[in-house]
């Protein structure tokens, strides 16, 4: 279905009011759809009858005799008189302004030249204030004892990022630049440690904070906390519609909801804070990057909303429509996103990977591959890595949107890559985990799995990786060799989240696994 363009964008495009993105974005729309062209064509004519009509309309008028010089002259003469003598007094008036000016400017370089002559106190008996005067005395004896130590030591940091940001299992992908690292052991065999039954079918990825694992029950309605521990049930929050994979920051789980809302849920106690109503149901993961949230809607609009109140900060409408599965990323300053589902938007619909500032959503840069971008993207050293339907792994330069190399496998890439050390580790619908040169894009090693591979993570020099075969697989990331696999009773089709040397995953079925 085409989105035909408006007569406001009709009339922009005519009066030349758009940005040179927006007009390109228009010009290629116009290209392709003749009946707005048309009626392009039929606002500019009507535009020039007008103007036409118009001006033939003023030729017919003729000026009133009261209009003629003879009539204004000497009305113009007393004019002439009054703004002569305006003149002479505003140079008057800057004159004595330029005076007051110099007079200011030269007593405060007087006193700024006697402080420079008075001797600076050098030790404590001269710095002491003196009992008479102690208000005078008092500024000079905080300048030379603090000197510049405190804007050098640590006391600088005193306003840390939330500490929920910092653990490795709050964010999707690990951190908001989703690069699949977790700084924390991995387990050494892979042994069930316990399963958790939601309602329904499940599916997304956990969120692990201070002990308790977070996640979305899927098509059940409901986002859950559950003790790290034990696996035991501590709360849950009931929307009405599908959950999607939840985040954790300061103190609030944020989730998407097919209710068409986001919601930010107290982390202890499972109350609602505030929710955030959208056009249409929410895609993927939230990201939580500097007190915002990020996140894409079926609607075709990726949202900023403030983290703390839920108000909207800004939205970017895409081409077409975001990928259902592309969670954006934030690193430098910048919100990178997928677009092109081809079963959202159509086979021919949206590839486009889109690079936007974080603080006003305007477009820098985007990036055309040759099929839609399903892989939610990874950052790390100024480069984007991604995968599209097109079978390629791409490298892009995270400001310019150059590309860097271009790795081609068998089958689509719809993972969202992995980067750690130096590799870049992802898989494919050719049943293969690959690990890539992050610089050259030159393959050091693949590992077969029995069926489609998916969203890798690394954590202690392990890649963790779920498969269409029903295995959770451990591969060595030096060798690619297999370390371990667990069996599980459905796909493991969604990222891991590794945390205290145990890997949590959801599965296309009821169940959340932890593997110790």
């Amino acid at each position: 279905m085409i989105n035909h363009l408006t007569n406001d964008q009709l009339n922009s495009y005519l009066h030349q009011t758009l940005t040179d993105a927006e007009r390109e974005a228009l010009d290629r729309h116009l290209a392709e759809c003749p009946s707005c062209r048309a009626r392009l064509d039929g606002h500019e004519a009507l535009q020039r009858r007008i103007h036409y009509e118009l001006a033939a309309s003023l030729r017919g008028v003729q000026s009133s005799p009261r209009m003629s010089y003879t009539a204004i002259a000497p009305r113009l003469k007393h004019s002439r008189r009054f703004m002569m003598v305006l003149k002479q007094s505003n140079q008057f008036v800057y004159g004595a302004l330029t005076m007051a000016l110099l007079v200011a400017l030269a007593v405060t370089l007087y006193f700024f030249v006697s402080n420079l002559s008075r001797p600076t106190p050098t030790t404590p008996e001269e710095i002491k204030p003196a009992t008479s005067a102690p208000t005078v005395v008092k500024p000079a004896v905080v300048t030379p004892t603090v000197t510049v130590k405190p804007t050098v030591t640590p006391t600088v940091e005193a306003t840390p990022p939330p500490a929920d940001l910092n653990s490795t299992g709050a964010m999707f992908r690990g951190n908001p630049q989703h690069t699949g690292f977790f700084d924390t052991p991995g387990p050494e065999r892979g042994e069930l440690k316990w399963k958790f039954k939601a309602k329904g079918m499940g599916g997304v990825s956990p969120a692990i904070v201070k002990g308790v694992v977070y996640f979305g029950g899927g098509r059940d309605n409901y986002l859950y906390a559950v003790d790290s521990e034990t696996g035991q049930e501590k709360w849950n929050f009931k929307t009405d519609g599908t959950v999607e994979t939840p985040v954790v920051a300061g103190g609030l789980v944020y989730v998407g909801s097919w209710d068409k809302h986001l919601y930010a849920v107290d982390s202890e106690t499972g109350q609602e804070k505030w929710k955030f109503e959208i056009g249409d149901r929410p895609l993927a993961a939230p990201t939580v990057a500097s007190g915002v949230v990020y996140f894409t809607s079926k609607d075709g609009y990726i949202y900023a909303v403030d983290s703390a109140s839920g108000r909207e900060q800004w939205r970017f409408k895409a081409d077409g429509c975001f990928a259902t599965s592309s969670s954006p990323a934030v690193a430098e300053g910048l919100v990178y996103v997928g677009s092109g589902s081809a079963k959202e938007c159509g086979p021919d619909s949206g590839r486009h990977l889109y690079a936007l500032d974080s603080a006003a959503g305007q477009e820098k840069w985007r990036f055309e591959a040759a099929g839609p971008i399903e892989s939610s993207p990874a950052v790390a050293e100024g480069v984007v890595y991604f995968g599209s339907h097109d079978h390629y792994l791409y490298a892009v330069n995270s400001q310019t949107g150059q590309e860097k190399w271009k790795f081609q496998t068998e089958a689509p890439v719809w993972s969202s890559p992995a980067v750690a050390d130096g590799v870049v580790y992802f898989g494919s619908r050719d049943a293969h985990l690959y690990a890539v040169d992050s610089q050259t894009g030159q393959e050091k090693w693949k590992f077969k799995a029995g069926a489609v591979v998916n969203d890798p993570v690394v954590a202690g020099g392990v890649v963790y990786v779920g498969s269409d075969d029903n295995y959770l697989y451990a591969v060595d990331t030096q060798t690619g060799q297999e370390a371990w696999k667990f069996k599980t009773d459905s796909d493991v089709w969604r990222s891991p989240t590794v945390a205290d040397s145990i890997v949590y995953f959801g599965l296309d079925n009821p169940y959340l696994y932890a593997v110790q």
